[in-house]
């Protein structure tokens, strides 16, 4: 085929399938612009996930009516006139793609008025094809509505994920705009049902507070760091707070939400050993950069940037974070789990996400071992002695394995007893959360998790199973959420589900286990029938003979 030039109405797809990549990447770019526009309230109202409608209108400085076909066109921006200006950027937007790439792919609805017009000014666009601009009713700023996203684009349309899934990322984009501008009020709606509303508030950490947990927000500490030109303002929690991934760590670079890999590394280094194995610190970290010394133009959605200098990014956050480390001690210890290995409950009765030591599912009675010698060392391995050599447990996998293998023959059996909580449990959810929550509650209520709506965006735990009645029930929850949705089919949620439940209800690691609580897991050990790794493939025990040994130290 030979080179040719591209019909615009094919390059426009093109780029637009650049930049518009979900529903959520059309909230975004809206709602860079209105933050760009001096907005003080921001309102992103959606159907079907957004690919019915997406109505985002703000109270921002509008635009007059002779530059509204100007937004349509490709390239077109007020942010920026030079190639110097590329390495001066301050705005949230500003090449000027995201209006034309959004109405290339929809029917798009502009109203704009600014705060001088008496009268404001409306223009369509069909799917690419840019009609007149006329007269309209408008209150000051501006309003645009996106409909039937991708309708021109069946294919594009078809990889959508589910709604629930779609929605998920939206309220993501919003909440992250809402906790970088407490300034800003924030409403998003789905379907005609309030997700979120936060007015202005004076601070981060009220709004922390606001869009994610009032607890998890007080549990943080903040510490504010310089270093060679950049400064940095982050909110470290402390080592009992903790979650099982990392979405819980916030970085934005000049307000923008990025993803920042070395900061990630840092608050590894900062955190070191302090934390479980497999557990992520939660953290909201706001680096101020000169515009000359960060690249936001290296991405296409704006997810990530590129530092002039990223070794001092992560010198910035590691100091901060050991900062917040260091004089966390006191408070530290005011909010040490109490005995049963749970934290006393908070105002209106929400617990923090995450809180480590983790409470512990008792170990099975039964009777002890008395014919076999045993010893636990560094409080996570056991040594047997047997008839023909010694056994090496990791008491971790091997109670892991234990739970779950009575959790499968009770689900199997349908006699899976639960276990009601005295006083239910509540705990917010972020929109994002919720919508991940209905994509496992039925699987939840299988494994005996009852998980019932406490107001708009908080749910109460209500019971576990019995068998895992002094596990966190928040933390399963949690972990459920967070780990257990996405794509796959109902059967291969569950069982992951189960899984994630039998390995933080277990024993852990550096756990010290009385000699009864060693004889009982051994014991009953011996009476389940299971393969020789735990959930995830890791062994259970190692066997040594006696000519292993005799062979490795040599005496024959």
């Amino acid at each position: 085929m030979p080179i040719q030039v591209l019909p615009i109405n094919v390059s426009e797809k093109i780029a637009a399938g650049e930049v518009i990549q979900r529903p959520a990447s059309v909230v975004k770019e809206l709602v860079d612009n209105a933050i760009d526009s001096g907005a003080t309230r921001i309102s992103v109202d959606v159907e079907q996930a957004g690919k019915a409608l997406i109505r985002v209108s703000d109270n921002g400085s509008g635009l007059p009516r002779e530059e509204l076909p100007l937004a349509f066109q490709h390239h077109a921006t007020s942010k920026l006139s030079s190639v110097e200006d590329l390495g001066m950027i301050s705005t949230m937007g500003f090449r000027g793609e995201a209006l034309p790439s959004i109405a290339a792919v929809s029917e798009t609805v502009m109203v704009s008025r600014p705060p001088d017009a008496a009268l404001g000014a409306q223009i369509e666009v069909d799917f690419g094809s840019i009609g007149e601009t006329i007269e309209a009713g408008s209150p000051t700023g501006t309003t645009v509505e996106v409909r039937n996203l991708f309708r021109n684009l069946p294919a594009r349309l078809k990889f959508l994920k589910s709604d629930r899934t779609e929605w998920g990322r939206i309220a993501s984009v919003v909440t992250h705009a809402a906790a970088a501008f407490p300034s800003v009020g924030f409403h998003l709606s789905h379907n005609g049902q309030r997700a979120l509303s936060v007015e202005p508030h004076p601070d981060i950490p009220s709004r922390i507070g606001r869009l994610f947990d009032a607890s998890l927000a007080d549990s943080l500490s903040y510490s504010m760091t310089r270093l060679r030109g950049l400064e940095l303002q982050g909110w470290f929690s402390p080592v009992h707070v903790t979650r099982s991934n990392m979405n819980m760590i916030h970085t934005y670079v000049n307000s923008r939400y990025v993803r920042v890999p070395a900061a990630l590394r840092a608050l590894k280094d900062a955190y070191g050993e302090h934390l479980p194995r497999g557990r992520h610190p939660v953290a909201f970290l706001f680096l101020l950069v000169p515009p000359d010394a960060v690249d936001v133009n290296v991405h296409p959605s704006k997810e990530e940037v590129r530092f002039e200098d990223a070794g001092t990014i992560h010198d910035i956050v590691r100091r901060a974070a050991g900062d917040a480390l260091a004089g966390m001690n006191t408070a530290a210890d005011a909010r040490v789990p109490s005995p049963a290995g749970r934290p006393s409950p908070v105002a209106e009765g929400h617990l923090p996400y995450r809180a480590s030591p983790r409470p512990m599912t008792p170990l099975p009675s039964g009777p002890l071992f008395e014919t076999a010698a045993f010893l636990q060392v560094h409080n996570s391995y056991i040594i047997v002695e047997e008839d023909d050599g010694i056994l090496l447990v990791d008491q971790h996998a091997l109670h892991e394995r234990i739970l779950l293998e009575e959790l499968r023959e009770k689900m199997a059996r349908r006699s899976l007893e639960r276990q009601g909580l005295l006083v239910p449990l509540t705990v917010n959810l972020t929109p994002e959360e919720m919508s991940s929550l209905e994509e496992i509650r039925d699987c939840l209520d299988e494994a005996g998790i009852t998980v019932d709506d406490f107001g708009r965006n908080a749910v109460a735990v209500r019971s576990v199973p019995a068998l895992l009645k002094n596990a966190d029930p928040v933390d399963l929850v949690l972990e459920a959420i967070h780990e257990t949705g996405g794509p796959g089919d109902r059967d291969s949620r569950l069982r992951e589900l189960i899984a994630r439940m039998a390995c933080r209800a277990a024993v852990k690691a550096g756990q010290k286990l009385s000699t009864e609580e060693i004889a009982a897991l051994l014991q009953k050990a011996r009476e389940t029938d299971f393969a020789g790794a735990c959930a995830h493939g890791r062994p259970t025990r190692i066997k040594l003979t006696l000519a292993d040994l005799e062979k490795m130290f040599e005496r024959r």
